[in-house]
């Protein structure tokens, strides 16, 4: 995956879904883990076109959503576009998450409008 991404450069794709398994695996990754979660999204985020969907996930336990959002954030900063958060997502009902085991919210989701225009609203608005 790491390879196919960083080959393409044009924004080819009207949506784009990037889903990898968990990249964080202990703590001891959580920061090589971080760079490749930025990487891939970046990438990805460049593959798609003006006014496109953008879906991404991440269901590594070790990494907090407020750090996956804003590694979403830098990587469309970084690939000139802007993101419209048309849902987040989180895991069903049927994964309860405890307050003594937070890192148990594993599965952070979310669907984005690209846009690359400056200015440029999302369809909807």
């Amino acid at each position: 995956m790491f390879q196919w991404v960083s080959q393409r450069r044009e924004a080819d794709y009207d949506m784009v879904i990037m889903d990898p398994p968990s990249i964080i695996k202990s703590r001891k990754d959580a920061e090589n883990g971080k760079r490749a979660y930025h990487f891939l999204n970046r990438a990805a985020l460049r593959l798609v076109r003006d006014g496109g969907i953008f879906a991404t996930s991440s269901c590594s336990q070790l990494l907090p959503e407020d750090d996956f959002a804003a590694l979403l954030r830098r990587a469309a900063t970084q690939s000139n576009t802007r993101l419209y958060t048309l849902t987040a997502l989180r895991q069903p009902p049927d994964h309860p998450v405890s307050p003594y085991f937070p890192e148990g919210a594993y599965l952070k989701s979310y669907v984005f409008e690209v846009r690359r225009k400056a200015g440029g609203a999302p369809s909807g608005e």
